[in-house]
């Protein structure tokens, strides 16, 4: 598709504006978010810069960039719009996985080679989401938002690696690129980035997006060990050492677009405030919520729904699925045994032979039996991801994080056909706040890298204000920890909300000693004591036979 850009599109379509700042800033950031959902159905948090107390796991585009012009002129916002896409097209295709995956491969290579390394990954992703995009009416956005908006952004604008990684996605992006004069140090790097390139979108015909981003992964691994022997030694080389090598004109067009000769503007702190406040979503009343719960107000943090991106792939235990499977078919064999109720006068199924009479009237001659949902539960495991999770303990043969996945995988297959309701998250702190992360979504198993402090109570609060809603089942919180909480709300508030909900709580501990094993008896009242983390699915096995049986 050929897209002119001297044109905008959002011109067409975008209708909620203004000419006061504040609102007019709040109005575009809710248009990018509907563009980012038409994109994808996981969508990551968009916010300004400036606006967002930090930036892992977001959308953070640059404010400075709109402001001083209000309404935002079209132009601009095509190029936020292609941002967005971009981003969330990334999402889409999984590449946080593939990241993921690579982080893991690099784990022992010299930083210097390691940045290397993440960095030809990063532009082969964006060679690829740009591929997936062409055709449709995104790649006109995407165009406008590498040449206006991504030269603002982008970082290591003198690193020669930079600069080769650039010019490799310039020629994918560029019909007609003229490559800069004086390239024959790099051209052999080059021509081997434009031959694994095309390697790389033809993955984009496979059906699977799981499979494409495990392909890409293996494609990038082979690139690797071709590429690093020819750029080794441009580590820390800068533009200036390539006196032959001109990219003024490769990066002439991008400045002359990307406003780097309009003034600094920033934005007043009473208007960041006053943005922040009109930018509070509905995940943040969680807070307030919490706080009106506890005594003391001062130790609450601010506490967030999160949802991860990041697919698990860790396979299930068959033992482990087989052992927690009979526990399920004892409690359903139990759950048959008792009362049911017959609902009658319905339109469909079986025939009651005492409504026969209704046939003529109105065709109302049909009963059902109904079974009585109390005894069947909606089971919500709460797992400690806090950084020391994803040390390896006691000599274990795998980190404690690999353990829990394994034991979630498991679980999860397991709890298929049958009526309890499963719901798993993990929790962590992270600059100052609470997140409680979304590990099961349509269907399909997330993970995360475990980070930060643990903030128990603040977490099970949040859990428990969320349970009992919209269902009649018993409710069982299942919290599993390596450690004392060291920030937020005290524990033993969390636990007498729970007792007042009448949620059953029970937390698996593990890897402590005498002492603090006292401390947290008393603490959680109800509580079984692991060796260490390959225990965890018996210990889920045990609590769920006793609790459901």
């Amino acid at each position: 598709m050929g897209t002119d850009l001297s044109r905008s599109y959002s011109d067409y379509w975008r209708r909620n504006l203004s000419s006061i700042e504040s609102r007019e800033l709040v109005y575009l950031l809710k248009a990018l978010k509907k563009v980012a959902r038409h994109v994808s159905s996981r969508v990551k948090p968009i916010e300004w810069k400036g606006i967002s107390v930090f930036d892992e796991g977001k959308i953070v585009l640059d404010l400075s960039y709109v402001l001083g012009e209000y309404p935002v002129p079209p132009v601009k916002v095509d190029a936020l719009v292609g941002w967005v896409v971009h981003e969330t097209l990334h999402v889409r295709e999984m590449s946080s996985f593939v990241l993921y995956k690579a982080r893991g491969y690099s784990k022992g290579f010299p930083m210097a080679q390691k940045r290397i390394f993440l960095q030809m990954i990063e532009a082969g992703e964006d060679i690829y989401v740009n591929h997936v995009a062409k055709g449709s009416i995104w790649e006109f956005y995407l165009n406008r938002a590498w040449k206006d908006y991504y030269p603002r952004i982008r970082r290591d604008k003198d690193s020669i690696i930079s600069i080769l990684f650039d010019i490799w996605r310039k020629t994918f992006f560029q019909e007609g690129f003229r490559p800069p004069l004086g390239l024959s140090p790099l051209k052999g790097a080059l021509d081997l980035l434009q031959d694994f390139g095309h390697r790389l979108l033809a993955i984009s015909k496979e059906k699977s997006v799981m499979e494409k981003a495990l392909q890409r992964f293996s494609l990038y691994q082979e690139m690797w060990s071709s590429i690093y022997p020819l750029v080794r030694d441009w580590e820390r080389s800068l533009i200036t050492d390539f006196p032959d090598l001109d990219a003024t004109d490769m990066y002439k067009d991008e400045e002359s677009g990307s406003g780097s000769d309009e003034p600094d503007i920033s934005l007043p702190r009473r208007d960041i405030e006053q943005l922040k406040e009109m930018l509070v979503e509905q995940e943040e009343d969680l807070t307030s919520q919490i706080r009106a719960m506890v005594k003391d107000g001062s130790s609450v943090m601010p506490t967030f729904f999160w949802e991860e991106d990041i697919p698990c792939d860790i396979m299930p235990d068959p033992g482990t699925v087989k052992k927690i499977r009979a526990v399920f078919e004892s409690q359903r064999q139990k759950s048959r045994r008792f009362l049911h109720s017959v609902n009658r006068g319905l339109p469909f199924g079986k025939i009651d032979s005492r409504r026969l009479h209704r046939l003529f009237i109105d065709g109302r001659l049909f009963k059902e039996k109904e079974y009585e949902h109390r005894h069947y539960w909606n089971i919500v495991i709460l797992v400690d991801a806090s950084i020391s999770m994803s040390i390896n303990k006691n000599k274990a043969d795998a980190d404690n994080w690999y353990n829990v996945q394994k034991a979630f995988s498991s679980l999860y297959e397991a709890a298929k056909g049958y009526r309890n309701i499963i719901q798993l998250y993990a929790y962590y702190e992270q600059a100052g706040r609470c997140f409680v992360s979304n590990l099961l979504k349509n269907n399909r198993l997330y993970t995360l890298s475990p980070r930060g402090k643990t903030p128990s109570g603040q977490a099970i609060m949040a859990i428990a204000l969320n349970m009992n809603k919209g269902h009649r089942k018993k409710d069982l919180l299942i919290h599993i920890t390596d450690g004392e909480s060291n920030c937020g709300i005290d524990v033993s508030e969390a636990i007498r909300y729970c007792e007042r909900k009448g949620i059953r709580m029970i937390t698996i501990g593990c890897g402590y000693n005498e002492q603090i094993r006292d401390y947290l008896s008393k603490t959680y009242k109800n509580i079984y004591f692991m060796k260490d983390f390959q225990e965890l699915p018996e210990a889920l096995e045990n609590l769920l036979r006793k609790t459901l049986t």
